[in-house]
């Protein structure tokens, strides 16, 4: 099981956590994962309600979550995909996330490989700056290495960037750019 970090920054708290508390009201932790969104996305960008909470309700191993105190500050999102949706990510000019099928998506599962799809990554903008996004990349790699001792191998990460924080945190993780699309995003791919 992995562990919860703790670091502390200017006085500040800050935890990461590889998914929320086992008891705790979900609609109103997914209420506060939308309240980052809507802090760093534009209204087009941000996640919608039903849609996170039915991905969230179907595999609760989705979020790395950064605390200050009990406040979330900021997390990572992913899943595991079919390999239909995969190859959409791929060759769609632009894919919401909200636009994507719960069908599409998978469990983990020992001994099958799978991939998975970087969802969304954001951090408040007061905590941008002081080193986070290193703070999520350990704990996904962490994650992974977890996954990996329980014989679930995780093959590749696609990931859809679109700003330039996105992109810089996708190359902080190791992705590599693997098609610009005309409208601006970028999809990149990592190879675990």
């Amino acid at each position: 099981m992995l562990s919860l970090q703790k670091y502390f920054y200017n006085g500040m708290n800050i935890k990461t956590k590889i998914n929320p508390p086992e008891i705790i009201d979900y609609k109103k932790f997914i209420c506060e994962i939308l309240e980052v969104d809507k802090a760093v996305y534009s209204h087009e960008l941000q996640g919608q309600f039903d849609a996170v909470y039915a991905r969230f309700m179907f595999n609760k191993e989705m979020f790395i979550l950064l605390y200050d105190g009990e406040k979330i500050i900021g997390y990572f999102a992913f899943l595991p995909v079919k390999e239909a949706l995969y190859n959409k990510i791929l060759t769609e000019e632009r894919l919401f996330d909200n636009d994507i099928s719960l069908s599409m998506f998978e469990q983990y599962e020992v001994g099958k490989p799978c991939n998975l799809y970087a969802i969304s990554v954001a951090i408040l903008p007061k905590y941008q700056g002081i080193g986070l996004t290193k703070k999520l990349t350990d704990a996904f790699f962490d994650f992974v290495l977890e996954k990996k001792r329980q014989g679930i191998e995780i093959k590749n990460v696609l990931a859809t960037t679109v700003s330039p924080a996105g992109e810089k945190f996708a190359n902080k993780l190791g992705f590599v750019t693997v098609k610009k699309h005309k409208s601006g995003y970028v999809v990149k791919k990592m190879i675990i």
